[in-house]
Order: structure tokens, then C-alpha cells, then sequence
């Protein structure tokens, strides 16, 4: 992986070099940073950003991985909405918050994509992203489901 090779040699701003030691995993190593599930979250998700094409299930001792120097907590998302189609641009699913924020989400799931369903959020807001839709935030989704109507 040369691409790697090169990020190990030259990190971007805002991340360092890890080497993976015996018995490291994904969570384990977030949990060096931070105990709050929320941060852990945003962590990991991060981790899979800056390093693309490693599994953080199968890391071997001595791969050198990328990490976050930080995290903001702020990144994190839990909220409710509803799923809308946007006509703009062709037309594209987003998700309107209950406080009616707006959301452009880059992995809702097909089984999702009903104008009208309300659902329960977590996600992380992608800020290494941009999108055509100039509409909304653009996250990345970590847990969704729908909300039962009473």
C-alpha cells in the first residue's frame, strides 16, 4: 500500500502515526482518547476517513494506521426526523430534524428512502466531503431506525 506508506511519512494536519501493538483494537485504541460513547463514535468513524481500504477489524501488529489528533464532540448527531425527497438537483433523499435542521445524508439505506418516514438519527457530520446538493449538512450515518406512530 504506497499510499499509505506516504501518509505514514507525511501525515496530515491534525493526525498522527500509530503503530499497531498486540491485542490493539479499533475501539480499544479510541478508548485511549476518550471514554464517551459519542466521542468513540466520531473516532472511529474518523479512523475509517483517513484510512481507507483497512479493515479496523483485521489491523496485524506493526501496520502503521493514521489518527485523529482530535475529535469535536460536536460532531455527533442524535436526533429525530423525516425522511424527505428534494427536488433540487434531479432529486435526492435528505432528512429534516424535528427542529427543522436540514441533512444530507451519504449512506441512507434504501429501505429508508420513504418521503414521509420518521426516524431516529445518530450520525457524524462528514466535514472532508462536499456535495452537489447544497442542501443541508452532510453526514454520515451510524444508527437509524423508524419511529413507531402511536
Amino acid at each position: 500500500m504506497p499510499y499509505l506508506n506516504f501518509l505514514a511519512n507525511n501525515p496530515p494536519s491534525g493526525t498522527y502515526v500509530y503503530q499497531v501493538k498486540e491485542g490493539d483494537n479499533l475501539w480499544l485504541i479510541s478508548g485511549t482518547y476518550t471514554t464517551n460513547k459519542s466521542e468513540k463514535l466520531i473516532y472511529i468513524q474518523k479512523f475509517k476517513d483517513l484510512n481507507p481500504g483497512i479493515n479496523p477489524l483485521k489491523m496485524h501488529v506493526g501496520d502503521k494506521i493514521l489518527l485523529p489528533e482530535k475529535v469535536d464532540p460536536s460532531d455527533y448527531l442524535k436526533f429525530n426526523g423525516t425522511v424527505k425527497f428534494v427536488t433540487l438537483e434531479g432529486g435526492f433523499w435528505g432528512i429534516v430534524a424535528d427542529d427543522g435542521k436540514q441533512y444530507d445524508p451519504a449512506n441512507l439505506a434504501p429501505e429508508f428512502k420513504q418521503d414521509g418516514l420518521q426516524v431516529q438519527v445518530e450520525a457524524v457530520i462528514k466535514h472532508d466531503v462536499a456535495s452537489i446538493h447544497m442542501w443541508g449538512t452532510i453526514i454520515e450515518i451510524i444508527k437509524m431506525s423508524r419511529i413507531k406512530r402511536k
